[in-house]
């Protein structure tokens, strides 16, 4: 309730200020909280608040982190700790607007595989030393497939997932950086907009001559995702670019951690075509970029008041990391130990958590 009332107050002036005071003043304290702790080199702001065009009730607080080179694990779950008690303060229980977290080293971001990370992004330093990142808004190769990654995590034509809201913000943000100037108001025919026209720049990548199923499930997004055990994406091709009036009430299946992402002839050839060829030279450097820059925050972004960040979603991010690493040819996994899943009731320890922070410290990353 209270999130529809921002969405419908926030363009309101003496509401909109007040949004964008409190939107301002969680930062400011995120900020005073995360420069206490050694650890911390720089934090940087990332996404639609790093260009100032976001939307009170519908867009997260995304942030960076960049650590000292040679932070230990106990600085790191230190730092895991903060951000969970930040997160979990009496106001951002009820108004949890800080989202996704990132944690690169200091060494990550001044390699040449972060200025092509970078790219993909919206980021602002905030608060400490510089950061030599780089924003491009030219449609190479790796920016189409980001922009595609973005739309099948994010973007579900079915209120069951997504408010009404965020759908429409969403679509309408994908839509100006697609360059597409009309978007319908009705949900499905604004999707069908996107989705033909990802369907158009996805054609350089395959061949018209190239079979392609009419449903698809996978363990992984293309490049950016980890793969294995317990996740399940699933891909749905749409005829004539109109999506099925079912689709506004689609349900998560067993198995499946997303709804269904409905695509055109062109994107199902490519989801099924370089995303499963591990062998893929674009696929392998996007996903090791992905890796190398994610992998830390996968120690901060799933937490829970009760087991601060020993928590098993983390864990599982982690292993399925290293499970997409082990089948990426740009860097040697030779000796590469991958642990079982934990059972959903297990309790996880500090150690089970510091065997893979050491597997990851370990990695030698060549610079695509």
């Amino acid at each position: 309730m209270l999130q529809k009332f921002v969405q419908n107050t926030h363009r309101i002036p003496l509401f909109s200020h007040s949004y964008r005071g409190f939107y301002a003043a969680v930062l400011a304290r995120f900020i005073a909280t995360s420069r206490e702790l050694p650890a911390v080199k720089s934090i940087m702001l990332k996404g639609s608040y790093a260009r100032r065009e976001h939307v009170p009730g519908i867009s997260d607080i995304d942030l960076a982190i960049v650590i000292h080179d040679g932070t230990t694990y106990s600085e790191l779950c230190e730092l895991a700790q903060a951000i969970v008690r930040f997160k979990r303060g009496i106001v951002l229980t009820h108004c949890p607007i800080v989202g996704e977290i990132e944690v690169f080293s200091h060494a990550d971001t001044i390699s040449p595989m972060f200025e092509s990370y970078s790219k993909r992004f919206s980021w602002r330093v905030v608060s400490g030393d510089s950061v030599p990142f780089l924003t491009s808004t030219s449609e190479s190769p790796e920016q189409i497939w980001a922009h595609f990654g973005k739309f099948v995590f994010f973007h579900t034509v079915s209120p069951n997932f997504v408010p009404l809201h965020s759908q429409r913000h969403r679509v309408a943000g994908l839509a100006r950086t697609l360059g597409i100037s009309n978007v319908p108001s009705d949900n499905l025919a604004a999707h069908s907009v996107i989705v033909r026209s990802f369907d158009e720049l996805l054609a350089q990548f395959v061949s018209s001559d190239t079979s392609y199923p009419r449903q698809f499930e996978t363990d992984h997004i293309g490049p950016f995702t980890g793969c294995g055990k317990d996740f399940r994406k699933q891909y749905i091709l749409v005829e004539n670019f109109e999506i099925p009036k079912n689709a506004l009430n689609a349900e998560r299946k067993p198995g499946l951690c997303f709804p269904p992402t409905y695509v055109g002839p062109n994107a199902m050839r490519f989801v099924t075509g370089p995303f499963e060829d591990r062998q893929n030279q674009t696929w392998a450097e996007i996903n090791l970029q992905t890796i190398r820059y994610q992998w830390r925050g996968s120690f901060v972004n799933n937490v829970s008041a009760d087991e601060g960040f020993l928590t098993r979603p983390s864990f599982v991010d982690l292993v399925r990391l290293l499970c997409s690493l082990q089948k990426n040819p740009l860097v040697s996994t030779e000796g590469l130990i991958i642990p079982d899943l934990p059972p959903l009731d297990a309790v996880l320890q500090r150690e089970n958590f510091q065997t893979l922070f050491e597997t990851f410290q370990s990695i030698q990353y060549p610079e695509t």
